[in-house]
């Protein structure tokens, strides 16, 4: 399983523009609007997911955290919880 370092092709140490760059670059090339092919939505869901706990500086304390003691995230949880994390935010409005 990738972890969001892994997702975005950037490493722990890499600055937020460097993460923010990574992320746009490949948003880009997996929007569905863009690209047509079938795994276009999933990876898209996968880089939206990785940048939305890599651009929390909680967030991404934690999975440094848990890559120091070894633990890898699985980034469909990740991706999964931004997404509860959106739809409940959007429940409240």
């Amino acid at each position: 399983m990738k972890n969001a370092y892994q997702t975005l092709g950037v490493s722990p140490t890499d600055s937020m523009s460097e993460i923010k760059e990574a992320y746009r670059k490949l948003s880009i090339q997996w929007h569905p609007d863009k690209n047509t092919s079938p795994e276009a939505g999933h990876t898209f869901a996968q880089i939206s997911g990785a940048y939305g706990v890599l651009s929390d500086p909680v967030r991404r304390a934690e999975l440094d955290s848990k890559i120091s003691q070894g633990l890898v995230e699985d980034i469909n949880e990740v991706v999964a919880r931004v997404v509860d994390s959106y739809l409940g935010s959007l429940c409240k409005t």
